[in-house]
């Protein structure tokens, strides 16, 4: 089958991103035709390696915000619908999984929804009232439309959309885990949803009781100014470190103690994921949505969402008990299977037959 799959910018780093190219990856190990192609592409070539059969193609390299007026967007996503219609692997495709609401609504316009699969990132309720009733309007359009979770299939339900619930897969190869030294590893976008200005104020409130620890952070993002401001603030600079980017997070994983998702809201939590296959625990909040599924037989400690103080509290817990560390590390291992690539992309076979 010719599959290719649209998305806004896949030469940036980001959890989406990372997923997209994971799946065309492994559905070209699988025998299928596939492709990605990059509406927007800021930094020239794709940010993650993908399998040498998978065609990558960047149709613009403009830059394409939210910091962009109402307007410009409105034309930035005409424009993008045109570039589309003359795409030939977006024409030639037997099917069209569109990655998040621009590529969606793209799609829409280029006059492809009777082939797409809307892919939805984000949690339902995050949206406004006006936004909520755009993307029905839209997804009512696709062939089918896929999430992440049952809680976001139950809130599109509600709404008469259905949806089919297929999860991201683990998108490194898991190592076996080495803890060596006290290390703390959080990673993903340095923005607000991610919520590292709440483990920056959990971590040093507890500092008394964690002074031979240290918070390693990956990632990048706008919020990065803020965060270097807030750690030097609290006095945690040397203690907290914001690391960058990183193309081999399993070698990150594979030495640390444990991780922590300190997110107000999430899409799913690939990082929990990773970390799994790692066999590295977690301590996450409970946010919608995500980290609760994914933690519902094991493997990391859930805590109220928002509540700093608990996150502390659950941070030095896990830091002071090894023995905890060991048994929610053996536990990680039903997360890496029930997430594997061979159970994902059957799961996508299946749907790509109906």
């Amino acid at each position: 089958m010719k599959i290719c799959f649209v998305i806004q910018d896949c030469t940036t780093v980001g959890g989406t991103e990372r997923a997209t190219c994971r799946l065309a990856s492994e559905m070209a190990r699988r025998g299928h035709e596939v492709s990605i192609v990059s509406i927007y592409g800021v930094n020239g070539k794709c940010a993650f390696i993908i399998n040498d059969k998978v065609g990558f193609e960047v149709l613009s390299d403009a830059k394409y915000g939210l910091q962009m007026s109402v307007f410009r967007r409105m034309i930035e996503t005409l424009r993008s619908a045109k570039r589309l219609k003359k795409c030939r692997s977006v024409r030639k495709a037997d099917i069209l999984i569109c990655q998040k609401f621009f590529a969606v609504t793209a799609g829409t316009m280029a006059g492809f929804s009777h082939k797409m699969i809307a892919g939805e990132h984000f949690p339902y309720l995050m949206y406004g009232k006006m936004l909520r009733e755009l993307r029905n309007c839209i997804f009512k359009k696709a062939k089918r439309v896929v999430v992440l979770t049952e809680s976001c299939a139950e809130s599109y339900g509600k709404v008469g959309i259905e949806t089919t619930v297929i999860p991201d897969m683990v998108s490194i190869e898991g190592r076996e885990h080495c803890e060596e030294g006290k290390r703390i590893v959080a990673a993903g976008r340095l923005a607000y949803e991610k919520g590292f200005d709440m483990l920056v104020e959990a971590f040093a409130r507890e500092n008394e009781r964690l002074k031979e620890w240290k918070v390693e952070i990956y990632g990048e993002g706008e919020c990065r100014g803020k965060l270097e401001k807030l750690i030097h603030d609290k006095g945690m600079d040397g203690r907290i470190e914001l690391k960058g980017n990183t193309d081999d997070i399993a070698k990150v994983f594979e030495h640390c103690s444990f991780g922590v998702v300190s997110s107000r809201f999430e899409s799913f939590s690939l990082v929990i994921i990773e970390a799994a296959a790692c066999g590295v625990p977690m301590v996450a909040f409970d946010c919608p949505v995500g980290p609760r599924e994914i933690l519902k037989d094991g493997g990391g400690l859930l805590v109220e969402n928002g509540n700093i103080e608990a996150l502390g509290q659950a941070i030095v817990r896990m830091a002071n008990e090894r023995e905890l560390r060991l048994r929610l590390g053996k536990e990680c291992a039903k997360i890496a299977e029930r997430y594997s690539a061979e159970r994902v992309c059957s799961q996508w076979e299946e749907l790509l037959k109906k």
